[in-house]
C-alpha cells in the first residue's frame, strides 16, 4: 500500500485539486484508493461529496483520544464516492485536535496508526494536508512514506520549498522516518519569462526530486471541484484533464519501478497494461 502526503505550507498551490484528481485517476486505473481529509476546511471532503451530503463522523473523532472512549475505527467513518475512491472526510472540527491532544505522548503517531489498521484494504492512500507545518501534518508525514510538494511558480513558493524539504530531512534525522518527496509544478501557464526561470529553477537544484508532468492552469479544475466531482467526471476536453492522467500514468510508473508491479504502467488510450 503506498501512502502519500499531499503537503506544502503554502496556501492555494493546488494540494487539494491534485488530492482529489490524482486519485479519481488511479481509481480508473482500477486502484482501491482512498483520500484521507487532513485539512480543517475539509475542501476534499466537499470537492468529493455532493452538497448535502456531509458525514455524520470525521476525521477528528478517529484521531480524538479522550478518557473513557473508544475512538471509531478509521474504516467506520469512510465514505464510498464512486467506484474504487473512498474518502474519509474532515471538516472545521479537526482545528481543534492539536489542543485536544496537546501533551498526550504519542500524538504525532495517531493517524499512522489509524492508517496501519486498515493495511490490505486500499493500494493507494492520499493524504490531503493542511496548508501549515504543524501536529496534523506532522502526522500526515508519519503516516506516509512518499509526499508530492504542489507548487506554484511564483517566488514565495520558491522560498519556502526549501524550508518544506529541510522538515522531511529533520523528520528523517529525529525519528528515522525517511518521506520521498517530489515537487509538482502547478498552476503553470509557462507564458511569462519569470514563471519559465522559476520552472528551471526548481528542476535544476532538485537532483529529479520533481515530477516530469506539469499541472497547467485550468479554470475546469476549480468548477468541477465546485460540483464535488474530479475533473474526470466533469470535463473531459481540456488541459486539467490531460495533466492529471499523465501525473497517475508516471505515479504508476513509479510504482512499476519501486515495487515491481509490471501491470501498473499506463498506456496511452488510459487502460493499465498487463
Amino acid at each position: 500500500m503506498r501512502t502519500i502526503a499531499v503537503v506544502n505550507q503554502k496556501g492555494g498551490c493546488g494540494k487539494t485539486i491534485t488530492s482529489i484528481n490524482l486519485a479519481a485517476f488511479l481509481a480508473r486505473e482500477q486502484r482501491r484508493v482512498l483520500v484521507v481529509d487532513m485539512d480543517p476546511q475539509g475542501h476534499s471532503t466537499l470537492g468529493l461529496l455532493p452538497a448535502g451530503a456531509l458525514p455524520s463522523k470525521t476525521m477528528y473523532e478517529v484521531l480524538r483520544r479522550e478518557a473513557g472512549r473508544q475512538p471509531p475505527a478509521l474504516r467506520e467513518i469512510i465514505r464510498t464516492v464512486r467506484e474504487n475512491l473512498d474518502l474519509a472526510p474532515a471538516d472545521i472540527l479537526l482545528s481543534a485536535l492539536p489542543e485536544t491532544l496537546g501533551g498526550l505522548v504519542g500524538r504525532e503517531d495517531f493517524l499512522a496508526e489509524a492508517v496501519a489498521s486498515i493495511e490490505g484494504q486500499y493500494e493507494y492512500v492520499i493524504v490531503d494536508c493542511p496548508p501549515n507545518v504543524g501536529l496534523l501534518t506532522f502526522n500526515a508525514l508519519r503516516a506516509c512514506s512518499e509526499a508530492i510538494v504542489p507548487m506554484d511558480p511564483s517566488f514565495f513558493s520558491l522560498h519556502g520549498l526549501g524550508k518544506l524539504l529541510e522538515t522531511f530531512d529533520v523528520l528523517e534525522k529525529e525519528t528515522d522516518h525517511r518521506i520521498e518527496a517530489r515537487v509538482l509544478l502547478t498552476l503553470y501557464s509557462g507564458r511569462s519569462p519569470f514563471v519559465q526561470a522559476v520552472a528551471d529553477e526548481v528542476r535544476g537544484h532538485l537532483d529529479g526530486r520533481y515530477f516530469d508532468t506539469v499541472i497547467r492552469y485550468s479554470v475546469k479544475l476549480a468548477e468541477a471541484a465546485s460540483h464535488g466531482v474530479p475533473i474526470a467526471q466533469y470535463c473531459k476536453r481540456c488541459v486539467g484533464f490531460d495533466d492529471y492522467q499523465t501525473l497517475a500514468a508516471e505515479v504508476l510508473r513509479q510504482e512499476a519501478v519501486s515495487y515491481g508491479g509490471e501491470d501498473s504502467i499506463l498506456v496511452m488510450d488510459g487502460t493499465a497494461a498487463g
